[in-house]
C-alpha cells in the first residue's frame, strides 16, 4: 500500500496572544502536478517583537510581513521544500508542529523555534511507557520519539531556509513581527 504524505499549513499565527491569522494552505506532496488549494481563513492581528525595545511588543503593525510573491508563493515554497522524514513516515508518526519566528526589520526570518507539537503519538508513547519495559518496547518508544523530533527538525529546516520577506511596517517604518506557522504532517 502506497502512503501519501500530506502537509497542511493551517494558518499564520501572530504572537503575543497567538490569534490565528493569515492563510490556510493544503496540498498533497505525492501529487506535485496538482494545484494547491488556498483559502483565507481569518483576518490578521499581529504583535511586533523588538528584542531591544519592549514597548514595540504591543504595537500592531500597519502592514504585516509578506512572503515574496504573496500567499500562493508561500504555499508553493512549502509544497516544494517540505519533506516527510522517512523515520516518521515508516512508523506512521503524524503531528502538528507550530514554528514561531520573527520577521525582522530587514525582512529576514530570525529566531525560529518549535512553539508546540501536538500528536496522538504522545498518547501511544505514554501507553508504552506504562507497560513492562522490554527491549522491544524501549526501542519502539525511542523510534516514535525520533519520528516526532524528525518532524520538528524538518519544519524548522524549511522555515529557516525561507527567502527574505517584505518587512512589516508601522508608521512607514519597518518593525520586527513575531509570527508562527502551524504545519500538519499527516499520512494518508
Amino acid at each position: 500500500m502506497k502512503r501519501t504524505s500530506l502537509f497542511l499549513l493551517t494558518g499564520i499565527i501572530c504572537q503575543s496572544a497567538f490569534p490565528y491569522t493569515g492563510y490556510g494552505f493544503s496540498w498533497n506532496t505525492s501529487a506535485k502536478d496538482t494545484p494547491s488549494t488556498t483559502t483565507i481563513t481569518s483576518t490578521q492581528t499581529a504583535k511586533t517583537d523588538d528584542e531591544q525595545d519592549d514597548k514595540e511588543k504591543d504595537i500592531k503593525p500597519d502592514v504585516y510581513p509578506q512572503f515574496p510573491g504573496g500567499t500562493d508563493s508561500l504555499a508553493n515554497y512549502l509544497r516544494n521544500n517540505l519533506r516527510y522524514p522517512n523515520i516518521a513516515k515508516d512508523h506512521s508518526v503524524q503531528a502538528r508542529v507550530i514554528i514561531s519566528y520573527i520577521i525582522n526589520k530587514e525582512g529576514q526570518l530570525i529566531n525560529p523555534y518549535v512553539l508546540s507539537t501536538k500528536s496522538d503519538t504522545y498518547e501511544l508513547i505514554k501507553q508504552l511507557e506504562s507497560q513492562e519495559q522490554t527491549p522491544t518496547t524501549i526501542k519502539h518508544i525511542e523510534t516514535l520519539k525520533s519520528g516526532l523530533k524528525a518532524l520538528e527538525d524538518e519544519a524548522i529546516r524549511v522555515i529557516e531556509s525561507m527567502p527574505t520577506w517584505k518587512a512589516g511596517m508601522k508608521n512607514n517604518e519597518p518593525v520586527n513581527v513575531r509570527q508562527a506557522i502551524p504545519i500538519n504532517f499527516k499520512l494518508n
